[in-house]
Parts: C-alpha cells; sequence; structure tokens
C-alpha cells in the first residue's frame, strides 16, 4: 500500500508519487512559494515534475510493464531484497526532477515534444535506471485486471 511521509505523498487520482513543498525546502533548500509566488502555483510545479517524471518512465518501458512497475513503485517493491526499493528511487528521482526543471534553461514544453529525453532530467533518469524502474525488457508477472490500482 502507498504511504505518505513529510517529503513524499500518494496522489491516488493520478496514482503516482509527488514530492512536498516542504520537502523540497528540507531536501533542497528551496522554497517554491517564494520562488513561485504562490502556495497554489507550487502546489501545480510539484504535480508537474511528478507527472514528467511517470511520462518518461512509461514512456521509456514496455507497454506491458506500465501496469507492473506502477502496482510495485505503489507496494514499495524491493526486487530480490537488495535494499533498493522503487518507492525510494522514485522519491530520489523525483527530487532529481525538481532542481532539472528549477534550473532548467529555456522552454521545456516546446524541447519535450522535440526530445522526450528532455522532459526528465538526465540524473532522475540515471536514478530510475539504477533501481530497476526504467527497464526496456520484460517484466516477468503481469498485473491481474481485477488487482490493477485497487487499494493504490
Amino acid at each position: 500500500m502507498p504511504f505518505d511521509t513529510e517529503k513524499l505523498k500518494y496522489n491516488f487520482d493520478s496514482h503516482q508519487y509527488e514530492v512536498t513543498i516542504d520537502g523540497i525546502k528540507t531536501e533542497l533548500n528551496i522554497d517554491l512559494v517564494k520562488e513561485l509566488g504562490s502556495y497554489q502555483e507550487a502546489e501545480v510545479f510539484v504535480r508537474q515534475v511528478s507527472r514528467r517524471l511517470y511520462t518518461w518512465l512509461y514512456s521509456y518501458i514496455r507497454r506491458e510493464g506500465i501496469r507492473v512497475v506502477e502496482k510495485r513503485i505503489a507496494d514499495n517493491f524491493d526486487p530480490d531484497n537488495f535494499g533498493l526499493p522503487y518507492r525510494e528511487g522514485v522519491e530520489m528521482a523525483l527530487y532529481a526532477q525538481v532542481e532539472y526543471m528549477i534550473n532548467f534553461d529555456g522552454d521545456l514544453e516546446a524541447q519535450a515534444q522535440a526530445d522526450k529525453d528532455k522532459l526528465c532530467g538526465v540524473e532522475a533518469r540515471q536514478i530510475l535506471h539504477y533501481y530497476g524502474l526504467a527497464h526496456k525488457g520484460t517484466w516477468g508477472e503481469l498485473v491481474n485486471p481485477s488487482e490493477f490500482r485497487v487499494g493504490y
């Protein structure tokens, strides 16, 4: 089951984790509300960070793996018990994505249309690869449609 912390929360509507505004301030020493001018703008930015990271990840992996990855992230799956749970990888990648988006020079949307890799920063992509989330191969078991998005 997904769970929230001070630095990360699960959005049950999008089925994606999002970093928190307070977490960004603690982890990156960035006051988003001050930087963006309002709490509402900061919330929009946080959702965009998550959306862009997940969009890149889901465009990278094979289509049949999307449901598996979504469920494994929500369940905090740890492949082979190596101490690299997927939720932790997503959290690290999301914070790297925050830095990428804040420091990006130019129109991110326009450049992402031309090159999907621009959607997600290099460091965030490397983290997703390291944790085994950005995997182009097969995922083994598939998620039973009756269990998809049940409880997460």
